[in-house]
């Protein structure tokens, strides 16, 4: 569970694809919990959602082209 932990809190790939995609599930769930607790703006869903969505695609880009297929 350290280890998971770890992954979701750095700000590069984790060190396998299965992970990364753990981190994107938990980093959505833990997303769609707080809207709904804030309840905010429909504009800041939005804006959020975007930013986190290329934020968790550069993450995986970057994990496929030089972490992951590295021999």
């Amino acid at each position: 569970m350290n280890d998971l932990f770890v992954d979701c809190c750095r700000l590069g790939p984790a060190p396998t694809r299965s992970r990364e995609a753990f981190v994107i599930a938990v980093t959505v769930v833990l997303l769609a919990i707080i809207f709904a607790i804030v309840q905010a703006s429909w504009i800041f869903v939005a804006t959020a959602s975007t930013i986190i969505a290329v934020y968790l695609a550069g993450r995986w880009a970057f994990g496929e082209r030089n972490r992951w297929n590295v021999r």
